[in-house]
């Protein structure tokens, strides 16, 4: 594991391999648990120092961690910073060149975790820049990446203001990014029949980043969010869809996560028990609601990329060519594998799997 403080733009070309940092969470029960008890402590940091430190940055190849500003209990309700979580977390000696922001998937109850840039509220712009100061603050390279969901709103009549809302608080919080050295990145999201979701599209992406031009405003493709899409959208072929999504983006993208799902597929891995339980339980609330599409994703399943069939490697291993080819990833291929929290408590072939990913990738995109 690297430690030593890196700026990113200076490394070797040599790829950086990442884990999200999901993987240090608890199980889903007691996720669930903590969300009915409005506890958003979600870090396991046994577990995650004992399992993951261990295993995955001993020999696999990982780098560092992008870490989720909504696991470690760094805000209060009112976002401001809670300083003692940050030193606790930065005494674990990672230097965490990502971060992911915290997102609209949580109960919109959970003030500290939950943050829709679509919406309205004025906490919006606080909670932008508090996340911004936690990252400065725990990172120990320059120029950290800090990714986040452009949000939703209730119908495609809102649209409109929708965009509004998010470009008004980048323009707020922008300046603020660069004098702390961050760089704030847009994910591709997805489209969900139960939520319209901004971000989805690059036309959509493009119409946020483009606004202001910024060197501190980029993006981060999500291959698995694409693939989602291509299927939502009823693409011939999900490779060359996602093939063409990337270099309509081109050299905005500076970072990516990388998974693999069968939302493609007619025959798919069945889902959990706890899964097929949460979606069946009616929602009475928006917090309920939240948890259900959270937690009960069938198609967006962060699988490992060693669970691609032999018959698409071949495609997706040009959809990794045609990134390092087309974006900014070309200078410093930057990855997060967006690992499954289960597999990683386990040892032997699960944690091979993730080793084996990383050989993929660096052989796809020599």
């Amino acid at each position: 594991m690297k430690t030593e403080a890196n700026h990113v733009e200076s490394l070797s070309p040599q790829p950086i391999h990442l884990v999200e940092f999901i993987s240090a969470l608890s199980t889903p029960r007691s996720l669930l648990f903590n969300f009915i008890a409005k506890k958003p402590q979600f870090l396991n940091r046994q577990n995650f120092h004992e399992k993951v430190n261990q295993n995955l940055f001993s020999d696999k190849g990982f780098t560092d961690i992008e870490l989720g500003l909504w696991t470690g209990g760094f805000f209060d309700a009112n976002w401001n910073v809670r300083k003692e979580a940050v030193e606790l977390f930065k005494k674990s000696g990672f230097s965490v060149p990502s971060f992911h922001g915290c997102f609209d998937l949580f109960p919109k109850s959970l003030r500290s975790v939950f943050l829709n840039l679509a919406s309205s509220d004025p906490a919006n712009v606080k909670s932008l820049k508090s996340q911004i100061d936690v990252a400065s603050e725990i990172s120990r390279c320059q120029k950290p990446f800090i990714v986040f969901h452009a949000g939703f709103v209730d119908s495609h009549f809102q649209k409109k203001e929708g965009f509004s809302n998010i470009k008004r608080s980048f323009e707020k919080v922008l300046p603020y990014a660069e004098k702390k050295g961050v760089i704030l990145t847009l994910e591709n999201i997805f489209w969900k029949p139960e939520r319209v979701y901004l971000g989805v599209s690059p036309r959509e992406i493009v119409n946020i980043v483009d606004t202001f031009k910024s060197p501190h405003l980029k993006v981060t493709f999500d291959w698995g969010h694409a693939n989602c899409l291509a299927k939502a959208t009823k693409a011939k072929n999900n490779f060359v869809f996602i093939d063409d999504f990337i270099k309509e983006l081109g050299l905005r993208i500076t970072h990516a996560h990388l998974s693999y799902n069968e939302a493609y597929q007619d025959k798919r891995t069945p889902l959990r028990l706890w899964q097929q339980v949460l979606k069946k339980i009616p929602y009475w609330s928006r917090d309920i609601k939240s948890v259900k599409i959270a937690l009960a994703d069938d198609e967006d399943t962060h699988l490992s990329l060693s669970t691609i069939p032999e018959e698409k490697k071949a495609q997706y291993a040009q959809n990794l060519k045609t990134l390092v080819q087309e974006t900014s990833l070309a200078s410093v291929p930057v990855f997060t594998h967006e690992v499954i929290s289960d597999e990683i408590r386990n040892n032997g072939a699960t944690i091979q799997m993730y080793e084996d990913d990383i050989k993929f990738v660096n052989q796809s995109i020599k």
